[in-house]
């Protein structure tokens, strides 16, 4: 029960690193085009 209930946990947290490294991605790309 104990790991069931650790694993969500788990997950959402790499779910968040996720999503902040594809808020930096794009807004590199966002830089990018106003560059160009």
């Amino acid at each position: 029960m104990l790991n069931h209930s650790f694993r969500p946990n788990c997950f959402l947290h790499w779910r968040f690193k996720d999503r902040m490294l594809e808020v930096l991605i794009n807004a590199g790309q966002r830089i990018r085009k106003g560059d160009e």
